[in-house]
């Protein structure tokens, strides 16, 4: 009896202490309530010990990011784990799948309804995407812009990173400061240091309140969460709504015609959720585009595109990032997923994406999306190589690190290097 005993307590222990982990997820400290992307209601913890994680489908505290090779656990050092089942996809049928951070896998064929533009173009047409300078410019008169998109909260864990890297420290060949966008939940979120980063020339943009899954979402709950935020963001930051152009939807779950016309009707510049499902790393990364038409399935197939054209709205697409040596095929979706494991190799990392984009025919921007926590003192080569990498494409006199909106304010307005010191896009603020 007492062995049976001490068996139900050491189980009923375990289900507290798993139960516990799971009320307390942390962000550096501080605490929010959340669920890991792609699941609603993860399974009880079934295996949990001193040093150890639960199963992958368990709901540990931390940050996710795809394709979720790591998280975080309060007072513990960050640890590696596999992708949970189902995000990584395996042969069905002989045929060749991808997945591409969404809820499921789809074949990589060719749509042969969908065309990509050969020739100049400002703006793609129904069911074109570009990888086309704007403008007619040449190859050596377009800027390289490069963009930092960082997701969640602001708050003094991360903070100092932000300052560190962005208060002015590089500038621009035209000796403005660099400027950056931050994609805002409110869970953990200090305004107060929100206010101080708009008042930098930083960007402010939604990424919903509660940051929950999207997955089932209806209209309502999508102006709640996303048109809620940018109203909550005013309130307590004194932004005017009109200054909140942009939004990147919780765990790249996209809302389709819900989540677009939301967008079209509030007057909202962009959306930058959507990952090109590139088959390898030598498909050319792609432009901002407006949604003239439905999304080509050749690169944007995961569930949640929209069906319908929503022509003010532009589409700012993640371009994966690849040279990643424990991802599947080399790619990831956000810069974080990839942990290379030193300075020379993170550096390398964040080179080679670079000059993908850099050396390509086109020279689309180069957008860093990412999460602060990728920063963690557990990897601070992490920190020292996105330093040097700033520090060496700061010396490039063709190269802008401007925030999204910026970007697309250029592309309405296309002006070359020579006279790029009249485009309001690269101006000091």
């Amino acid at each position: 009896m007492a062995l049976k005993m001490s068996g139900v307590v050491s189980i009923l222990s375990l289900i507290y202490l798993c139960l516990a982990i799971r009320s307390t997820q942390s962000y550096g400290g501080e605490f929010y309530d959340g669920k890991p992307s792609g699941y609603d209601d993860p399974p009880p913890c079934e295996d949990l010990g001193i040093g150890r994680f639960c199963i992958a489908n368990c709901s540990l505290p931390g940050i996710y990011v795809c394709p979720r090779r790591h998280y975080f656990i309060p007072d513990k050092p960050p640890i590696l784990s596999a992708c949970p089942s189902g995000l990584l996809c395996q042969q069905r049928g002989g045929g060749r799948v991808k997945c591409a951070y969404g809820w499921d896998c789809h074949p990589v064929t060719d749509d042969p309804n969908v065309t990509i533009s050969t020739g100049p173009s400002t703006t793609p047409g129904p069911s074109v995407v570009t990888n086309v300078i704007p403008g007619n410019l040449s190859r050596d008169e377009v800027p390289q812009f490069v963009y930092f998109s960082f997701d969640d909260a602001v708050n003094r864990m991360n903070y100092n990173l932000y300052s560190n890297l962005f208060a002015g420290r590089f500038v621009n060949p035209n000796g403005c400061p660099t400027t950056v966008s931050f994609n805002l939940c409110n869970e953990s979120t200090n305004y107060e240091l929100v206010r101080r980063l708009h008042r930098q020339g930083h960007e402010i943009a939604s990424h919903s309140i509660l940051h929950t899954n999207p997955k089932f979402w209806d209209g309502e709950m999508w102006e709640y969460e996303i048109q809620g935020m940018r109203e909550l963001i005013s309130d307590k930051t004194g932004i005017k709504e009109d200054e909140i152009v942009g939004m990147r939807a919780p765990f790249l779950v996209l809302g389709g015609n819900k989540q677009f016309s939301l967008l079209e009707r509030f007057n909202y510049t962009y959306d930058a959720s959507m990952v090109p499902a590139f088959s390898s790393n030598q498909e050319e990364p792609l432009w901002p585009f407006k949604l003239t038409g439905k999304p080509p399935r050749r690169y944007f197939f995961e569930p949640g595109t929209p069906t319908e054209a929503y022509p003010s709205v532009w589409e700012v697409p993640m371009n994966p990032y690849f040279y990643c040596p424990h991802a599947p095929d080399g790619a990831v979706s956000m810069l974080d997923g990839c942990h290379p494991g030193s300075y020379n190799a993170t550096y390398l990392y964040l080179k080679y994406n670079f000059l993908r984009h850099y050396n390509s025919p086109s020279k689309a921007p180069f957008g860093i999306n990412m999460h602060a926590a990728w920063f963690h003192p557990a990897w601070p080569y992490h920190f020292q190589a996105m330093e040097d990498f700033i520090g060496e494409i700061c010396r490039l006199r063709n190269v802008y690190i401007v925030s999204v909106s910026r970007i697309l304010k250029w592309m309405e307005d296309p002006v070359p290097l020579s006279r790029i010191s009249e485009s309001e896009a690269v101006k000091c603020n």
